[in-house]
C-alpha cells in the first residue's frame, strides 16, 4: 500500500474513533493521516518536478523507444537502396 492509501485508512481510523468517543486514538489516527499526506504530497511534487524536467527513469522509456526506432528506419533507407 502507498502513503495515500495508508493516510486515507487512518483518517477513516481517525473518524470512527471520534465517533465512538476514544479522542486520544482518534487524535493519534488523525496526526499520522496528517503526516503520511504531507509525505505523499512532497514525493509527488518532486516526481512531478523530475518528469518536466526529463530526469531520471521517467525519462528512460522515452529514449530507449527513440533508440529502438532509428534501426528500423534506417532498414528500410537500406532495403529501398537496394532495389533502386
Amino acid at each position: 500500500m502507498d502513503f495515500l492509501t495508508w493516510a486515507i485508512v487512518f483518517a477513516v481510523i481517525a473518524v470512527i474513533a471520534g465517533f465512538f468517543g476514544f479522542s486520544g486514538v482518534a487524535a493519534g489516527a488523525a496526526s499520522i493521516a496528517r503526516i503520511l499526506f504531507f509525505i505523499f504530497v512532497v514525493i509527488a511534487v518532486i516526481f512531478l518536478i523530475l518528469m518536466v524536467l526529463g530526469v531520471g527513469a521517467m525519462a528512460a522509456p522515452v529514449a530507449a523507444a527513440s533508440l529502438a526506432v532509428v534501426p528500423a528506419a534506417r532498414l528500410k533507407r537500406e532495403r529501398s537502396s537496394d532495389r533502386a
